[in-house]
């Protein structure tokens, strides 16, 4: 019943992402059955990347003036890798998975970049006024 607010297509499985208020919707692109929902408590959904293997999806968004996430899940299971955006103080607009999925950029309205490790959700780097 609501807008699709992201989408992305996975590069090796006929899976499709869609996002939405809190959720993600995963559809299998042949027959149109919807595979699984994956939870986004931090509000409205922005963005969706495949990794470039398929297995992971980052998703990242939030609610504007009150702080965003990006969570990145594992795709065959459903469960949470990892949570990073512990220092955005508004929605995340747009994030990345670096290729050897190590690192997450996200990007919000406060003309910031940062980029966080998974592996512990520090920042590593900020990059201002983009």
């Amino acid at each position: 019943p609501n807008a699709v607010t992201a989408l992305a297509a996975s590069p090796w499985a006929p899976v499709v992402a869609v996002g939405g208020q809190r959720q993600v919707l995963l559809y299998h692109t042949d027959t149109a059955d919807l595979l699984g929902v994956l939870p986004f408590e931090h509000g409205q959904i922005n963005s969706l990347r495949f990794s470039r293997n398929g297995k992971l999806l980052l998703a990242a968004g939030g609610r504007g003036g009150a702080g965003g996430k990006a969570v990145l899940f594992n795709v065959e299971t459903g469960e949470k890798v990892t949570e990073v955006g512990s220092a955005e103080t508004d929605a995340v607009l747009d994030a990345d998975l670096s290729p050897d999925q190590t690192l997450i950029a996200v990007g919000t309205p406060t003309k910031m970049v940062r980029v966080y490790g998974t592996a512990d959700g520090s920042v590593l780097h900020t990059i201002k006024k983009h």
